[in-house]
C-alpha cells in the first residue's frame, strides 16, 4: 500500500491532537522508505502534515532537506480494514522511528479565512449522485479529476463530486492561510473556478499549470473568483493556530 501525505490529510483542524512523543501508537506490520528523486514522492514535511492532520506551511524549523527531498513510503498496516485514524497514529509512529523527529507544538494567533455562502446564493452544483465512491489513484491524461477529487493549480480549481472538507483544505493549502468552512454544507459537489495567478503563485505539482483564462475572467483574484464563480465567500479573521517545529530530524537509511 502506497502511503502519501495528500491520502493522510483530513480537513483542516485549529487544534489537531498535540504529539505525544511518549505515548504508545499503533504501528505498521512493515514498512519501507527510500529516497524518490521524481515527484511522486512526499517530503518529511509534507508527511508530518499528513501524519499530524495540519497543512505544510504550520510547521517550521529542521534542516533544509526535510522540505525538499522526497521520500517513496510503502506501508503494511497492522490489520486490512485500519480506519483513517489509526493509519495517521502508525504514520507518526513510523516517522519517529525512522526519521528520529522531535516536534514542538505552539499555538499562535494567526491570520484564517472563514468560507461562507455569498449572499448573492451558492453557484457550486450538488453532484446528481451523491452515494457512488470516490475512485482512488491518478485520473486518465487529459481528463478531469476523478470522482471525488479536486484539482487545483496555478490560476484554477475543478471538483468532480468532491466534499467539503476536501474542498476547504486543497483551498487552505493554495491560499497557505487555515480556512474555516461555515458554509454548512454536506454532500459532494461540482465545481470549477478560474483565476489570474498571483506572480508568487507557486505549481503544487508539475503538471500545475495556469489554464487559458475564460471569457470576463482575465484579471480576477482567487477571492473574487470563489465568491462570483462558487457563489462563497472568503473572509479574514484571526485564531489561534497551531504551529509544529521540526527541533530534530535525520535521514532513513533506505530499507
Amino acid at each position: 500500500m502506497r502511503l502519501l501525505a495528500i491520502s493522510l490529510l483530513a480537513s483542516a483542524s485549529l487544534l489537531p491532537a498535540q504529539p505525544q512523543p511518549d505515548a504508545p501508537r499503533p504501528q505498521f506490520d512493515a514498512a519501507s522508505i527510500r529516497p524518490d528523486p521524481g515527484y511522486g514522492g512526499s517530503t518529511l514535511k509534507g508527511l508530518i502534515a499528513g501524519a499530524y492532520q495540519i497543512q505544510e506551511f504550520q510547521i517550521s524549523g529542521g534542516p533544509a532537506w526535510t522540505g525538499s527531498d522526497r521520500f517513496d513510503v510503502t506501508a503494511k498496516p497492522d490489520f486490512p480494514a485500519v480506519s483513517s485514524d489509526r493509519r495517521r497514529l502508525m504514520m507518526q509512529s513510523l516517522l519517529q522511528d525512522r526519521f528520529n523527529i522531535q516536534l514542538r507544538r505552539e499555538v499562535k494567533q494567526a491570520s484564517v479565512y472563514i468560507l461562507t455562502v455569498d449572499k448573492g446564493g451558492l453557484k457550486m452544483r450538488r453532484s446528481l449522485d451523491q452515494v457512488s465512491p470516490s475512485v482512488d489513484g491518478p485520473a486518465a491524461e487529459g481528463a478531469g479529476p476523478n470522482r471525488g477529487a479536486v484539482r487545483i493549480g496555478l490560476g484554477s480549481l475543478i471538483g468532480n463530486a468532491a466534499p467539503m472538507p476536501l474542498f476547504v483544505r486543497l483551498l487552505s493549502q493554495r491560499l497557505e492561510h487555515i480556512v474555516i468552512d461555515k458554509t454548512n454544507l454536506t454532500g459532494r459537489f461540482d465545481f470549477q473556478a478560474q483565476w489570474t495567478p498571483d506572480v508568487g503563485e507557486t505549481p503544487l505539482s508539475p503538471s500545475d499549470i495556469p489554464l487559458p483564462p475564460s471569457a470576463g475572467n482575465a484579471a480576477t483574484s482567487v477571492f473574487t473568483a470563489i465568491r462570483e464563480q462558487l457563489g462563497l465567500r472568503l473572509e479574514p479573521a484571526k485564531m489561534p493556530v497551531d504551529f509544529f517545529i521540526i527541533a530534530r530530524a535525520e535521514k532513513p537509511s533506505p530499507n
